[in-house]
């Protein structure tokens, strides 16, 4: 049976083989087979039964990523394989069964591995022309570098982000350290002042509060930054 696979889209997001996808659904309803697609295409079709298999978004998304331009990916995948579309396919393959012919709007790398691995015809319904492919290449070439150069910026920002706060802590940690010592130095001489010399107690006492005050107000700074420390950390090792 045939198994038709639909990616494409347009600049604005919207099928760009509608009307061969409703056509192949309606195909598969009246004499068997399947489509693939994601869900841009699966949303034009109310009630498709068990003839159309969704593309995971997630593996749609993760496929765009290192794109400027969402519309790019059928290009992409003419270049470079995306792991996660193969595992997916070939369990959906899997799971049919006796799918013998695949066909698709390019010849995409991906595709054709999963076919060739499962011994399943693969050809496309629309032939590229070479300069249409050379062209798209470049396109998506300078779209993934363009990516890689925001990215890389977006990782040295993070990192000196987190130098930064990791000195701050350090230094406020000392200070705090410091301030603590402190406070408990001048509770210990209130407490000797007490027994023997009145007239500096309240003297004291004052200036007890006011470092164990500091050191509050600086326990309670140093907490906030290294939560955003850690926070920090967290966003630049997902940038990795």
């Amino acid at each position: 049976m045939l198994v038709s696979f639909f990616i494409e889209i347009d600049a604005d997001g919207n099928p760009r083989y509608k009307d061969e996808f409703i056509k192949d659904i309606e195909r598969s309803k009246k004499n068997g087979g399947w489509v693939v697609a994601p869900k841009e295409y699966s949303v034009l079709v109310e009630e498709a039964g068990k003839v159309l298999y969704e593309i995971p978004e997630d593996v749609v998304e993760r496929l765009s990523k290192p794109l400027e331009h969402k519309c790019d990916r059928d290009i992409l995948l003419l270049i470079q394989r995306n792991h996660e579309l193969e595992d997916w396919l070939e369990n959906l393959l899997n799971e049919l069964g006796n799918a013998e012919v695949m066909k698709a709007y390019g010849e995409y790398v991906s595709l054709i591995k999963v076919a060739n691995q499962k011994n399943i015809e693969m050809y496309c319904e629309v032939a590229k022309k070479d300069g249409d492919i050379e062209t798209g290449m470049q396109k998506v070439i300078a779209s993934t570098q363009h990516q890689i150069q925001v990215y890389e910026e977006e990782n040295k920002s993070l990192k000196e982000n987190v130098h930064g706060l990791k000195e701050y802590i350090a230094s406020t940690e000392k200070y705090v350290k410091e301030l603590q010592i402190h406070a408990t130095n001048l509770d210990n001489e209130l407490k000797y002042y007490k027994s023997c010399d009145k007239d500096n107690v309240e003297l004291l006492r004052k200036e007890r509060d006011r470092y164990y005050k500091l050191y509050k107000e600086n326990l309670e700074k140093l907490n906030e930054t290294e939560t955003a420390y850690l926070e920090l950390k967290e966003k630049q090792n997902k940038h990795r």
